[in-house]
């Protein structure tokens, strides 16, 4: 019966020193490739979490919403960007702007700051066309375009309706900001209330949970 135990016994630490062993080298292996650091919650909204990833002397943090369509959203673009950087490279983010019904996320980089604007009920990426009644999308545009052309010559600015496209933006409650070539543009939803969907107009659903 005491042999039968002090087998058991010995079976026992072998599987441990095997466990702890597979896990050493799993670690190691690990470390040498993609090294993922522990998520932490986000410092601004308390249900999103932080989470970075190093890989060849790059350094991306991004969030994590725990939404299936949108963080498979945030980490296709991350792995688009990670391929396109040739040097090494800090990437940080900033939500700029959420809400029930969308969020705004700024990634920037030592050269560009780009902005992903989500629809947070289909999980979609927006750009000016999801926004515009489809029917009104060029007169927001021309509309859009004679103000940016009146405020270029406010602030001595230079501004062509042929080269911008508009699709650089951010989402707010109550107004959309435009990066243009040379200047920021705001302009208040109200202006085109008519020309708006109804989803992204302001109230509601889109003012910010902070």
């Amino acid at each position: 019966m005491r042999k039968r135990k002090l087998r058991k016994k010995r079976v026992l630490i072998l599987l441990v020193g095997i466990l702890a062993l597979s896990g050493m080298i799993f670690s190691i292996t690990y470390k040498d490739s993609t090294e993922a650091v522990p998520l932490k919650m986000d410092p601004t909204y308390p249900n999103v979490e932080l989470s970075s990833i190093s890989e060849n002397g790059m350094q991306i943090d991004f969030p994590v919403f725990h939404i299936d369509e949108i963080d498979q959203l945030i980490t296709a673009y991350i792995q688009e960007r990670l391929s396109s950087f040739e040097e090494a490279t800090v990437m940080t983010y900033d939500i700029v702007h959420y809400s029930e019904q969308t969020v705004a996320i700024q990634f920037t980089d030592q050269q560009t700051t780009e902005t992903l604007n989500i629809d947070l009920t289909d999980g979609t990426l927006l750009s000016l066309e999801d926004l515009v009644v489809e029917q009104k999308m060029d007169d927001f545009v021309k509309k859009l375009s004679n103000i940016a052309y009146a405020e270029s010559k406010k602030s001595n600015q230079s501004f062509s309706s042929e080269q911008e496209t508009f699709q650089d933006f951010i989402l707010y409650n109550q107004s959309i900001v435009f990066n243009l070539k040379d200047m920021q543009l705001a302009v208040s939803k109200q202006l085109f209330d008519d020309l708006l969907k109804d989803r992204y107009k302001a109230g509601k659903a889109n003012e910010d949970i902070v």
